[in-house]
């Protein structure tokens, strides 16, 4: 079975409206089933929410008052960037265009209330869609959200404290529902395991977030998402950076996990970020990747899969959809005199013509795509 991945937001900021939130359902049951028929709500998740309901607005307009293929605002900041399918290497969907019987508004929001959230970690860029729409749920069915009992936490004291915004747990519009990492839980038709990903060092003289271990490094989560009707699975990736950053082994350890799964073909693909090119120094990554950070990492996988194995180029064909990546930051007036021309054009473009090369040199054999927001990607 495949998945359809929709891309409401895959921005790294920092624009705003159009940060990381995907939807991911089954490719054989419609957004039509899921709205009409209540045995199909549990088909449908939303994993982080930059964006929300807007944006899910914005794509049914657009699929269901045109013929033509989706485009993608963001690739209409750079005069270098390519068509869409130039970012692709798998095949794009229009899932929306069945629902022209109701106003794009009105789908947006049938859509969002069946919809569970998956959050990875508690930073604005991916819950602050989430939080504003929270206003439009009610207790009749409360909203839940699934995360580690960190992001919970941070959640529940930073957002939802009734300074910053109404506590919607308190009145039973939100329930927080924390999970221990590295352990199974269910969430309609999907099974999901979770993984402790690390986001960074954490500025113990400035960071007061409530954690329940021990740690120098600001906790963000990976979710494999599996379809229980027949094993499929995908991986999503929040915010991270490579264990050679990190000094840990949090990376190889889910690597260890999806090597058999990646051998025998359940492992549809994956969704993890790339925020830079290469060239950014390491104390200005603020825990993310660039592309030699990502191609060092899917060599570790390749081993893990090796070991499971022994066949050759386990990875080729392998299905990588990049997000979370960064617009540039130019300043202004003379501080733009600094820049590089190359420094102002398209940064996916970039990225993704980095990661083949070095994919290239490796014999890796992955497919890399670019997530676009309005796009819905099929793996």
């Amino acid at each position: 079975m495949s998945f359809e991945l929709t891309f409401l937001g895959a921005s790294g900021g920092p624009v705003d409206g159009t940060t990381c939130a995907m939807l991911v359902k089954p490719c054989d049951v419609s957004y039509r089933d899921i709205i009409e028929n209540d045995a199909h709500s549990g088909n449908l998740l939303c994993v982080d929410a930059g964006a929300g309901l807007s944006l899910i607005a914005e794509i049914i307009y657009q699929e269901t008052t045109t013929t033509s293929p989706p485009t993608s605002k963001v690739l209409e900041y750079y005069p270098d960037s390519l068509a869409v399918n130039e970012y692709l290497q798998t095949s794009r969907t229009t899932p929306f265009a069945l629902l022209r019987q109701m106003s794009p508004f009105q789908a947006a929001q049938e859509v969002c209330c069946k919809l569970d959230y998956l959050i990875t970690h508690p930073h604005l860029d991916h819950v602050a869609g989430m939080v504003v729409n929270l206003a439009g749920f009610s207790m009749a069915k409360p909203k839940t959200i699934h995360a580690s009992q960190y992001t919970v936490d941070a959640l529940q004291a930073h957002i939802f404290n009734g300074i910053i915004w109404p506590n919607m747990p308190h009145y039973k519009v939100l329930d927080l529902q924390p999970h221990p990492f590295n352990t199974r839980w269910r969430s309609g038709i999907f099974d999901i395991t979770m993984f402790e990903l690390s986001h960074g060092r954490l500025s113990s003289e400035c960071d007061q977030s409530p954690r329940t271990t021990e740690t120098d490094h600001y906790v963000s989560s990976s979710f494999l998402v599996t379809n229980t009707t027949d094993g499929a699975s995908v991986l999503i990736f929040g915010d991270c950076e490579g264990d050679s950053v990190s000094k840990t082994t949090t990376n190889l350890r889910i690597w260890q996990h999806v090597a058999p799964l990646v051998v025998n073909k359940l492992l549809k693909g994956m969704v993890l970020e790339c925020s830079n090119c290469n060239g950014i120094k390491e104390n200005e990554l603020y825990g993310h990747m660039v592309p030699d950070h990502l191609i060092a990492e899917f060599k570790a996988l390749e081993a893990e899969c090796a070991k499971v194995s022994g066949a050759p180029q386990p990875l080729s064909g392998f299905n990588i959809i990049i997000n979370h990546v960064k617009e540039p930051v130019i300043g202004g007036g003379a501080e733009m005199k600094n820049y590089k021309e190359t420094e102002l054009q398209d940064p996916r473009r970039r990225v993704l013509s980095q990661l083949n090369e070095l994919n290239a040199r490796e014999n890796l054999g992955i497919k890399f795509s670019i997530a676009l927001s309005g796009i819905t990607l099929v793996i």
